[in-house]
């Protein structure tokens, strides 16, 4: 296995400082979020802490396919697969397509896997550490990459040394997700959050691709992801502000402020944005105003790096947070109050991959390439993968 690169070594910085983890973190591992592979959720991809992606019967805890197959290679590419970590979510090539595509960390590769594990090609080799996930919209792939730049890649008829358009006046790296929206004066506009500070957004197609339509500049670093919706792209900040900004024009709809820094994508539902903070506070705003919906502030206890999800329980719906330590609480999305008493489930290891919920489970995946699952509202945990040694 290859040695990590110095961008990592700023990461694992990063990560010590944000998570108050003077001791016991080691190497930050990939933290790629599970995907469900088909429509009943049997199958499962999910990243490991290390060089591989391995899909999943939940029911069995079985593999079914791995990528690479053994480490190294895979069907229908040629040559070594040198994967070093995937800290990018696998996403569709297209909806309900059978491709997925995910990008390799050290080596910058972007790839496209078959759902069913039969092929794999290379859509382009960036050369470039890959952290964030890569946008696709129709043909188009946006890449961005440690070097601070973002590349449009043709999916169809990708072009490695001749990208669609290239934007790279970054100051910093891209560490947050961006996202797309569609804006009345600009049209499609791709926003990008950056570790210089700055939430800029980009002309995604048109005569004016890959240039500038507006730059938002905040007072300190942006690594978590961009969410759009209702005409504003909402996006927190080091600086312990979190944004919700006009996608027309990048100006600031209205801006509420955490306890500490905000890094993970927010959850938007009936109305309400719901977002953690590295303090362990969890908040809900709503959506338009910005206004506070509960009384106070959830105090989950620990800093929270996994995206919140909305899950159904007892006749109302509650918010679920995983925190670093792999603590699960379950907040009344209405009030802001505890749903699950003590004790809280535990899950082993660091939880820095967003949960995703099928049915009535929670599905949440550590750095150790551990995946369990949860009823909600039921205090057993389930270790799916790998099976427990005795069965489950």
């Amino acid at each position: 296995m290859k040695r990590r690169g110095p961008a990592l070594a700023g990461l694992l910085l990063l990560a010590l400082l944000v998570f108050s983890a003077c001791a016991g973190l080691g190497e930050a591992d990939g933290w790629a979020s599970p995907v469900a592979l088909d429509e009943d959720a049997d199958i499962i991809l999910v990243g490991s802490g290390e060089d591989q992606l391995f899909a999943v019967d939940v029911r069995s805890g079985a593999v079914i396919w791995a990528f690479p197959d053994n480490e190294s290679a895979f069907r229908g590419l040629l040559g070594e697969v040198s994967a070093d970590a995937f800290y990018t979510t696998p996403v569709a090539a297209s909806a309900g397509g059978d491709e997925l595509i995910i990008a390799e960390y050290d080596g910058g590769i972007v790839y496209g896997i078959q759902r069913d594990g039969s092929s794999a090609r290379v859509i382009v080799d960036t050369g470039e550490q890959i952290v964030v996930d890569i946008l696709v919209s129709g043909t188009t792939a946006f890449v961005a990459t440690a070097a601070h730049r973002v590349l449009a890649v043709d999916l169809l008829q990708p072009e490695p040394d001749a990208p669609l358009w290239e934007f790279s006046n970054f100051e910093r790296e891209v560490w947050g997700n961006a996202a797309l929206a569609e804006s009345e004066r600009l049209g499609t506009i791709v926003i990008f959050p950056a570790m210089d500070g700055h939430i800029r957004a980009l002309h995604a197609e048109g005569p004016e691709a890959g240039t500038l339509a507006w730059d938002r500049p905040t007072a300190g670093g942006v690594a978590s992801s961009v969410v759009v919706a209702d005409g504003l792209a909402f996006v927190g900040g080091f600086d312990r502000t979190f944004y919700a900004l006009d996608v027309d024009s990048g100006e600031p709809r209205w801006t509420a402020t955490g306890a500490d820094w905000f890094w993970t994508r927010a959850l938007i539902a009936d109305g309400t944005i719901y977002a953690a903070d590295l303090g362990g506070k969890v908040w809900a705003w709503d959506v338009r105003s910005g206004v506070e919906r509960w009384v106070t502030p959830y105090d989950a206890g620990d800093g929270v790096r996994a995206q919140p999800i909305l899950a159904p329980f007892a006749g109302g719906d509650v918010v679920v947070v995983v925190t670093r330590k792999g603590l699960i609480h379950a907040i009344n999305a209405r009030t802001g109050e505890q749903v699950w008493h003590e004790p809280l489930l535990d899950i082993p290891g660091d939880i820095l991959a967003d949960p995703i919920r099928r049915g009535d489970r929670v599905l949440v995946s550590n750095d150790r390439t551990e995946l369990f699952s949860i009823r909600v509202g039921d205090p057993a945990l389930r270790q799916v993968f790998p099976p427990p040694e005795g069965g489950r």
